[in-house]
């Protein structure tokens, strides 16, 4: 991969608001009222937040793809919940980028 840090600088910052929806509920014991988002859900939109942000400053054919995931879930998130994620760049070195992404309830 080329040289991106001309480009790419960390600082760099992505947001994104969504909705819950039905696909990405869990619910604990099969019981549907307690349905919250599910953390793997969680854990798509941060990493796909961190992806649009970067993506689109990769050279032609370049994407990127997560491999280390260090999360905590500290609060449920009911069904049609307004999200926002944001990701900032903290670091980069040679084809790594490491994140720090954050998801929060809107409502």
């Amino acid at each position: 991969m080329p040289d991106l840090t001309d480009k790419i600088q960390p600082g760099l910052k992505h947001e994104r608001e969504w909705t819950v929806a039905d696909s990405m509920l869990y619910s604990p014991g099969g019981d549907p009222s307690r349905a919250t988002l599910s953390s793997p859900s969680m854990i798509n939109e941060m990493e796909t937040t961190a992806m649009l942000g970067l993506d689109y400053l990769l050279p032609n054919g370049g994407f990127t793809v997560g491999f280390h995931v260090d999360i905590k879930h500290v609060a449920p998130a009911p069904p049609g919940a307004r999200m926002k994620t944001t990701a900032k760049l903290l670091e980069l070195s040679g084809s790594r980028f490491r994140f720090h992404v954050e998801a929060h309830d809107l409502d």
